[in-house]
């Protein structure tokens, strides 16, 4: 192979990767009356069910998410230069672009972690009847 082939090649190697990534990085709008909303997920992690399941219903009842799953989950991290393994539970947080800063507002002054997980989800597809229940649960 010559060096302008190999430089060649390389240059289409980045053109693909650049366009798979911008492919994969499609963002689920919603339309709401004239404007689109952006769909978002976050990920959350309690340290247990039972304040999943109080930061959830107060999410859903101030109309911020329209869903809330909550699941046991093992975590294991550092902690005092040892690896520690705990019990703990995920919320992963259905709602739309202009309500992720009242969710992360609302999970920081009823989580019991000072630095708790709040960690948004890139979605690459979501069914459209699914969007529109969303949409009307927290637009």
């Amino acid at each position: 192979m010559l060096q302008s082939d190999r430089r060649l090649f390389t240059a289409n190697s980045v053109i693909r990767l650049k366009l798979s990534k911008l492919s994969a990085e499609r963002i689920i709008l919603a339309k709401v009356g004239k404007t689109y909303k952006f769909m978002i997920f976050l990920y959350v992690t309690c340290k247990d069910v039972d304040e999943a399941k109080k930061i959830g219903r107060a999410l859903v009842e101030k109309k911020i998410a329209g869903c809330v799953n909550i699941a046991p989950i093992r975590s294991i991290y550092p902690e005092n230069g040892e690896v520690r393994e705990v019990e703990e539970a995920s919320l992963i947080v259905k709602t739309i672009d202009s309500k992720v800063q009242l969710v992360e507002d609302t999970v920081r002054a009823l989580h019991s972690y000072k630095v708790p997980c709040i960690a948004s989800f890139s979605l690459h597809r979501l069914n459209h009847e699914y969007k529109n229940w969303l949409v009307s649960c927290v637009a």
